[in-house]
């Protein structure tokens, strides 16, 4: 059985570059985990990040691969850098040109918002009766 966790509100926004806005959001880390438990962050949307990372570890190991043609997924592993306690992820996306974009502030944080693109943890127990 599949279990997820949306990670969709409760973002801060900074603005990186003008074409680019850094999205943090910190998340406790979910509870019940087993050692045959695996913990994947997955990201759906229009926009491919420029960088993902998960407590200032390069998430790197991720593949896109395109759901349709506007929309690409990205699935990272992420059991093993996961930490008792709190845990910051951060997403450098390119901005869209939309307004939506645009109230981030260039030497600080905005309010808590919601991201522009699915976030979720996805928690599956591998059973290994034979």
């Amino acid at each position: 059985m599949i279990h997820r966790i949306r990670l969709k509100s409760a973002w801060e926004a900074f603005r990186r570059s003008p074409d680019a806005v850094l999205w943090r959001r910190v998340f406790h880390c979910p509870t019940g985990l087993g050692d045959r438990t695996q913990v994947w962050l997955v990201l759906d949307g229009e926009r491919q990040p420029h960088s993902v990372r998960l407590n200032d570890n390069l998430l790197s190991q991720g593949r896109a691969s395109r759901i349709d043609r506007n929309n690409v997924q990205l699935r990272f592993e992420i059991q093993t850098q996961l930490t008792p306690g709190k845990n910051t992820l951060e997403l450098i996306l390119p901005t869209s040109g939309q307004p939506a974009d645009e109230p981030c502030s260039q030497a600080g944080s905005s309010p808590l918002r919601v991201i522009p693109l699915e976030v979720y943890l996805e928690i599956q127990e591998n059973d290994t009766a034979e």
